[in-house]
C-alpha cells in the first residue's frame, strides 16, 4: 500500500493571479487544506500585500513571474525566501 502525505499545511501562500475564478479556485483549494492565503490580482498589489503582511510569506503562486520579478526588482523589494 502507498502511503500519500497529507496536503495539509498552516504556511502563508500569496496566490497572486489575474484571472479572478483562477485566483478564487486557488484561494479555495489552499484554505481548504488549512493554509492561511493571502491575495493579490497583479504583481502591484502583491508587493503591498508583502510590504503590510506581519510574518512570513512561505510560498507565493502565480502565473505571472516575469511581470512579478520585474515589479520586485524595480522597486527594491525581496520576499525572504529562507
Amino acid at each position: 500500500m502507498t502511503h500519500v502525505k497529507s496536503l495539509s499545511g498552516t504556511e502563508t501562500v500569496l496566490v497572486v493571479e489575474d484571472d479572478r475564478m483562477v485566483r478564487e479556485l486557488a484561494i479555495k483549494i489552499l484554505q481548504k487544506y488549512g493554509y492561511k492565503v493571502l491575495e493579490a490580482k497583479d504583481g502591484e498589489e502583491a508587493i503591498e500585500i508583502g510590504k503590510q503582511h506581519e510574518g512570513p510569506i512561505d510560498l507565493m503562486l502565480t502565473d505571472v513571474a516575469d511581470a512579478c520579478l520585474k515589479i520586485f526588482e524595480e522597486k527594491e523589494f525581496s520576499l525572504d525566501i529562507s
